[in-house]
């Protein structure tokens, strides 16, 4: 959060994030535009287009119930998903409405990692529909989600799937992070339990205040996949956007975590009592009660801890953010890098030194 690489970071990916599904431009599909529109609020045309074209349009509501526990309900939602793409591509009637930019990303990711077979195989046939209609759909730029661990080692449809299946059923989605560490799937368990308490149960945080926390230990290590992963846990949560802007347009409380997690993420061991003292003391400006550091303290080392993971794994950007897709087809000649992949070109990763900051 501190330096321009990871502020830039964030502006990236705060088009793919804040963007609502919903708001999408209801125009005609056709050939000659072939790319996803998105709604500009301009225009009383836009504005006159009938309500029925624009209800069409899958909404994060409906995408959202293919996640259900109730087998019945997951495969009315897939039905009904089906029935809204093929309007938006005007198979089923003329004039309708385009597909987001975010709905196709969001097929891209079911397509690649969700680990219930009828809900993949649907939206791969979907997104291979969108194409042969002219529609320009994304692809995602890595192979699979590590670029050390061959992708044939880590199948969703293996014999950890039960785990998997979990994951998404409770998280709606699968992650590279997830499908990487489900090769140990007693501690995986472990871990979304742990990550679980830490971000959702009741504490002494508010859930987006625990995100931005993570986002700011994540940032400590330039980890650019945690970042992405708790900015859109943040704003889920219901964040302010411009924070994402960095530090300056977070409250102080939040700031004066700063030297802390410095600390933390490179030299622990010179952590003191007065570092404590200054945060918790009675004249403390502003004050961090015991119970909120502690659990600060918490998410900074259990972050910074994952951070190593996640650089140690190679993994690579999920494929519907920003660095793990492109609407670009494919080299004839090879396979394009993706440009925020932890591994460099020659296996060493381009970091400042964070202890030279600390000093």
């Amino acid at each position: 959060l501190e330096n321009d690489s990871t502020a830039q970071v964030y502006q990236e990916n705060q088009n793919i994030m804040a963007s609502p599904v919903s708001g999408v431009t209801c125009q005609a599909n056709g050939k000659e535009n072939p790319r996803p529109v998105l709604d500009s609020g301009a225009g009383g045309s836009d504005r006159s287009r009938s309500d029925s074209e624009c209800d069409a349009v899958p909404t994060a509501k409906s995408l959202a119930r293919l996640c259900s526990r109730d087998k019945e309900e997951r495969t009315t939602a897939l039905e009904e998903l089906s029935q809204k793409v093929l309007v938006c591509l005007g198979l089923d009637r003329p004039g309708s409405a385009q597909l987001s930019e975010e709905v196709l990303l969001h097929l891209l990711r079911l397509s690649s990692s969700c680990p219930l077979m009828e809900v993949r195989v649907k939206a791969i046939e979907l997104l291979r529909t969108a194409q042969e209609e002219g529609i320009n759909v994304p692809r995602a730029l890595a192979s699979g989600p590590s670029a050390f661990i061959p992708a044939k080692e880590l199948l969703i449809d293996g014999p950890n799937q039960d785990i998997l299946i979990e994951s998404f059923l409770s998280l709606g989605r699968v992650d590279h992070l997830t499908m990487v560490m489900a090769l140990h799937p007693a501690y995986l368990s472990c871990f979304l339990r742990t990550q679980h308490a830490l971000l959702e149960l009741d504490g002494p945080l508010p859930c987006h205040w625990r995100h931005y926390i993570s986002i700011m230990a994540a940032a400590r290590h330039h980890c650019a996949y945690l970042v992405h992963q708790h900015s859109a846990g943040f704003l889920e949560a219901g964040g302010e956007e411009g924070w994402l802007g960095g530090l300056q347009h977070v409250p102080t409380k939040l700031r004066s975590l700063q030297t802390l997690n410095k600390l933390l993420a490179h030299r622990p061991w010179l952590i003191t009592q007065q570092h404590i003292q200054e945060l918790v003391s009675p004249g403390a400006e502003p004050r961090w009660s015991l119970a909120e550091l502690i659990h600060a303290v918490i998410l900074m080392a259990h972050t910074h801890s994952l951070c190593s993971f996640v650089w140690g794994c190679g993994l690579n950007p999920e494929p519907d953010h920003v660095g793990g897709y492109t609407f670009q087809p494919p080299s004839p000649s090879h396979l394009p890098r993706s440009p925020h992949s932890p591994a460099h070109e020659d296996g060493r990763p381009e970091l400042v030194d964070g202890e030279v900051e600390v000093e």
